[in-house]
């Protein structure tokens, strides 16, 4: 990012405030991560730091609250990995509960949010490069965001409407963290039935039901990949988002998009199109979507199949110490001739033909 903050020795709320407020030129995602790394804290730290002064910090049922948002119009749904964040316009009507997952399937939008991973929320009347709005945030412990909800345009003063249950009775402008414990690389010699495991790869029918496999094995997603190999998971340039995002564009295919955040999944499917802003930052825009991509977090990435589904391959992306970033495929259900070229385009990756 291009914005700088002025140094200063000792840091306080205060400090941090200020300087949260001082961008509001800048886009909020951008903006957040900009005070937080500039200041060493977390981005909870940062919203935090404007309680009382525009800032609300809220308690209770985190699923009751999401699901009172159902009777709102259009809303902006974020969630991000690092510097990169996925934004989606959409309704809530078909918004859903299922034990401590909250789930939505709204056309081409899908998400889900573990409310057992949401630590800290706040809402907030924000002024940002798009204007003024009512602004949802969520937390995990870490103080790593969950999920921001943004009210859009015409949907103002969101907040007023829904807060008196959810206000917490203290309003201080620091907020306890606690500090991620860095899991070891798990080697690639630790046991595993590697045939129960390619078995049960077999049997998957979409690629929502990954997560589900990975946490029965207790191993990455990337180390679960590592262990498949080929032809189920073959090794693919780092530097191949931008590529396919030009190419697919290109042939004018409809891209399916998954970004993961901390206890929380965001999907888009649709047509889009593709800006690069600077060398290592691709914007992403279609119809209610806006994805801001940092290339330069991505450290390798895997071209996966799923035999068992009528699904397109999927080009997963990771970053350092097997971060999954982005999940990339096209449509689920597109044409047979898009499907024929996204194969082509991936075997041509695979390849290398293209680096």
């Amino acid at each position: 990012m291009d914005h700088q903050i002025s140094p200063i020795e000792e840091v306080t709320s205060e400090d941090i405030r200020l300087a949260w407020q001082e961008g509001k030129n800048v886009p909020l995602w951008a903006r957040l991560r900009l005070v937080a790394d500039h200041f060493g804290v977390s981005p909870a730290e940062v919203v935090a730091s404007g309680c009382g002064k525009g800032v609300a910090r809220l308690c209770g049922d985190w699923r009751d609250l999401l699901l009172s948002l159902q009777r709102n119009r259009l809303l902006d749904l974020a969630v991000g990995q690092g510097n990169s964040v996925m934004r989606v316009t959409t309704m809530l009507d078909t918004l859903s509960v299922l034990n401590e997952k909250i789930w939505l399937e709204e056309n081409a939008c899908g998400m889900t949010v573990d409310a057992r991973r949401i630590q800290s929320g706040f809402a907030a009347l924000e002024h940002d490069h798009s204007g003024q709005r009512d602004v949802f945030y969520f937390f995990d412990l870490q103080g790593e965001p969950v999920l921001i909800i943004y009210a859009s345009a015409g949907n103002q003063r969101l907040y007023h409407s829904l807060l008196p249950g959810f206000i917490h009775p203290v309003q201080k402008s620091s907020q306890k963290i606690v500090l991620s414990i860095k899991k070891a690389f798990v080697s690639e010699e630790l046991p595993l039935d590697l045939d129960h495991l390619k078995l049960q790869w077999a049997i998957l029918r979409d690629w929502k039901d990954i997560p589900g496999l990975i946490h029965h094995y207790g191993i990455s997603y990337d180390m679960v990949l590592h262990r498949l190999g080929q032809p189920l998971a073959r090794r693919v340039p780092p530097g191949s988002l931008r590529l396919l995002l030009e190419v697919g564009d290109d042939h004018m295919l409809p891209f399916w998009f998954c970004l993961r955040g901390a206890g929380s999944t965001l999907s888009w499917e649709g047509d889009v199109t593709v800006k690069s802003t600077s060398a290592c930052r691709i914007n992403v825009d279609g119809n209610g979507l806006q994805m801001d991509l940092d290339e330069g977090e991505i450290d390798h990435a895997w071209l996966v199949e799923l035999p068992g589904s009528k699904l397109p391959p999927l080009v997963e992306f990771f970053g350092a110490r097997g971060r999954h970033l982005l999940s990339l495929s096209i449509h689920p259900r597109s044409e047979r001739q898009n499907q024929r070229t996204w194969r082509e385009i991936l075997e041509a990756l695979a390849s290398s033909e293209w680096f």
